[in-house]
């Protein structure tokens, strides 16, 4: 596998914070990005030396460009299995906007432990070309753990974001650990029983609802967060709400993950607010 090597560099251009419990060793993790070109891009990981952020932390980086192909690492999510840290993002043509600079999303399970001991290097393995139908999954998001922080396995989602109408939210399942030769990422397209839509923009006191580039910027209808409790995921995203017209929030529930997962979804609107950004977890009731 690829290697993460201790950092201690320059402290600037970063951007894009994501911060994770991990409750089977009362310790925290944050990740977060380095520059935005093939040459400068990094995947910053740290991991606190106790259950105190304030005692120190043990910092790593993983290339942006893996692969070497002249692209850079974009959009992270992150969660936490028994024994490894799950970093996801896209990766990114230089100079194109990441709309239609897009080239893939990527995975990298890093062992865990090593990153708390302040190891001089870390264990991880990538995956990438992540497909369904011979097409990329897109923004894929790494789900939580909610109730379950002693598995292996973990589930990750993605969905059509650009699109005007959709009904499809794809299921990814990564079945072990870095360096098991079984380790398998599946991935399955799932209907839900309730449609989502790209959302508007959010509109403002100043917003002129002429322009459709004029107001807040939702972005698209990725999902943004989602959590695993109970055997089944729960997870969020944006969506346009068909009732209003405005930014809403699409709430979505697969039932039996491991067996025939079935998808039901509410849009959570207002006639007269936009909602963004959303984001869910689990607090242990």
């Amino acid at each position: 596998g690829l290697i993460g090597q201790a950092f201690n560099g320059p402290s600037n251009h970063f951007y894009d914070p994501k911060v994770a419990y991990d409750p089977q060793r009362d310790r925290f993790v944050l990740a977060f990005l380095r520059g935005n070109t093939p040459s400068g891009s990094g995947v910053m990981l740290a991991f606190s030396q106790t259950n105190d952020p304030r005692d120190g932390w043990n910092v790593y980086v993983l290339p942006g460009n893996p692969l070497n192909n002249d692209r850079w690492t974009d959009f992270p999510t992150i969660a936490i299995t028994e024994g490894e840290l799950i970093f996801t993002a896209n990766f990114i043509i230089p100079g194109q906007p990441w709309q239609t600079g897009f080239d893939g999303s990527l995975i990298w399970q890093v062992g865990i432990d090593a990153g708390y001991a302040g190891d001089s290097t870390l264990d991880a393995r990538l995956w990438y070309d992540i497909k369904h139908n011979g097409r990329f999954t897109r923004n894929v998001h790494a789900v939580q753990h909610g109730g379950h922080p002693d598995r292996k396995d973990l589930f990750l989602l993605s969905n059509r974001n650009f699109s005007l109408q959709n009904d499809t939210i794809f299921l990814l399942h990564l079945t072990g650990e870095r360096n098991d030769p079984d380790t398998r990422l599946d991935v399955q397209a799932l209907i839900s029983d309730t449609p989502y839509g790209v959302p508007p923009f959010g509109r403002q006191s100043d917003t002129d609802t002429s322009d459709g580039g004029s107001g807040f910027d939702t972005n698209d209808g990725r999902v943004l967060g989602g959590s695993f409790v109970n055997d089944h995921l729960q997870f969020v995203s944006h969506t346009i709400d068909p009732q209003s017209g405005r930014s809403a929030i699409y709430h979505g529930l697969i039932e039996d993950p491991y067996g025939l997962p079935a998808v039901t979804g509410q849009i959570i609107g207002h006639e007269r607010l936009d909602f963004g950004y959303p984001n869910v977890a689990w607090t242990g009731t």
